[in-house]
């Protein structure tokens, strides 16, 4: 980059640096190389990179869960700790949740955010981000109490895959999926959203099989071979 530029390497190092505490940039911890980070898609409503592989191979299942259900249908990941909206179909209904791609969230927001931290979080980490504040109370509904919360993501692996009535928005409910990269690691959940005047989540919870079945097929399409997952 400074190369290419024509910048001495100490001011492009402080560039990047600020581009990534700004959450523009990403950087990768293993091959230590940098991505345009999720403040990019939430500037242009565009994915780039790894994740514009992840977005087109999940467009066609949003489409279908969406067409199943009518309700909204959303890919999300995590990112510096946040679950950020990658792609989403639009319920039908004019009574409808409306995330606009690149909407980041808390990291426990609903059914993606608890399925998230369950399977990517061990207990000394959760613990970190109760103490940190990461994970908040969105509503009365919300768990942020570490047992009660341990519970939770344990019932979640148990599953496979995670609910949440109004936990993060009073008056919505949600069902979450994992999505599964080859690496083996729970990458993102495929999700649905719905007013729970239209769809109470007992009811919502009809779809769990279709939903499940889709985030496996999702993973198949991406080089995800079943295997045993650490926790």
């Amino acid at each position: 980059m400074a190369r290419h530029l024509g910048f001495p390497k100490s001011g492009v190092f402080r560039i990047v640096r600020t581009l990534e505490g700004k959450g523009f940039l990403l950087r990768d911890e293993n091959s230590k190389e940098y991505a345009l980070g999720s403040c990019i898609i939430e500037l242009t409503g565009t994915v780039f990179g790894e994740r514009k592989r992840l977005c087109k191979r999940a467009a066609p299942y949003l489409r279908y869960i969406n067409k199943q259900c009518g309700f909204l249908a959303s890919l999300r990941a995590l990112e510096r700790d946040e679950i950020v909206i990658l792609d989403r179909v639009e319920g039908t209904h004019p009574l409808k949740v409306v995330y606009p791609v690149g909407t980041h969230q808390p990291c426990n927001h609903g059914a993606p955010g608890k399925l998230l931290l369950a399977y990517n979080y061990s207990d000394d980490e959760i613990r970190d981000l109760l103490r940190v504040g990461k994970i908040k109370k969105l509503t009365e509904r919300t768990k942020i109490e570490f047992k009660e919360l341990q519970i939770e993501l344990r019932k979640i692996r148990r599953l496979g895959y995670a609910e949440s009535d109004g936990e993060s928005i009073r008056g919505t409910v949600g069902l979450a999926a994992p999505v599964w990269l080859p690496t083996g690691r729970a990458g993102a959940a495929l999700c649905i959203t719905a007013p729970e005047s239209l769809c109470p989540l007992r009811k919502l919870k009809a779809l769990v099989p279709m939903l499940k079945q889709a985030a496996a097929r999702l993973s198949r399409d991406l080089g995800y071979r079943e295997k045993v997952r650490a926790i």
